[in-house]
């Protein structure tokens, strides 16, 4: 069974995301850790403006931590960058490079980085968490989910009361505008009350927003030390 974690960290809660730590403007895209002998170096796209990368790259070289940051490539206004530093005591770096969890996306901002981490089980998704608060690295939840069990509707929290509803609202033109069925009629169609409609209806949006827009600024499901 695997289960995939989406989970936020403060830029400051990590070595690598303090050295980085872009400006307004930059996005770097974490590809992945490349072993070397005396340690890992990672690979990043950074999007960007191109003022705003110089002035970055230029900060970077001069952080004492830095051996050397190099560009490898460009596509599309995006640049591959690789970074050689000596990392010190990390705890997230040291969970990350655990073999019991793969990183699948890991994205940084000002605002902070997001990462979706691949489990092979619960058991090792606890283990990494336990490991992070054992370091006193915050972060937050925002996601979890099992690809393998997913349905139609259990990918966005829905409990399939709630996916009946929302299909039918929708086939039958509830979100049209003006109306083309009231809350009644769908109750008749379901076998429920109006308020039993509305119940469903409701909570199935608010899962959805949840799960798909919210979860970007979200700070909800905190699990912090």
């Amino acid at each position: 069974m695997t289960i995939i974690v989406e989970i936020s960290i403060p830029t400051n809660a990590f070595e690598l995301g303090e050295i980085l730590d872009p400006p307004p403007g930059l996005k770097i895209e974490l590809v992945e850790f490349v072993p070397v002998s005396d340690g890992t170096i990672p690979y990043l796209w950074i999007e960007g403006d191109p003022k705003l990368f110089r002035q970055f790259k230029r900060r970077i070289r001069a952080d004492e931590r830095v051996n050397n940051f190099w560009s490898e490539d460009v596509q599309n206004g995006r640049r591959l960058v690789r970074l050689d530093w000596d990392p010190h005591s990390d705890g997230l770096l040291d969970a990350f490079l655990s073999e019991e969890v793969m990183i699948q996306h890991g994205v940084g901002t000002n605002n902070g980085w997001r990462f979706q981490l691949h489990f092979r089980d619960h058991r090792a998704a606890a283990e990494f968490q336990q490991k992070c608060v054992d370091t006193n690295v915050p972060f937050t939840i925002l996601r979890i989910s099992d690809p393998e069990s997913e349905d139609a509707f259990g990918q966005y929290g829905l409990t399939e009361a709630q996916l009946e509803a929302l299909l039918l609202a929708r086939e039958e033109g509830y979100f049209e505008d003006p109306r083309e069925i009231t809350l009644e009629q769908l109750g008749e169609q379901l076998g429920i009350t109006r308020q039993a409609v509305s119940y469903r209806i409701r909570a199935g949006v608010r899962h959805l927003i949840d799960a798909t827009l919210h979860a970007e600024n979200a700070d909800t499901y905190p699990v912090t030390n």
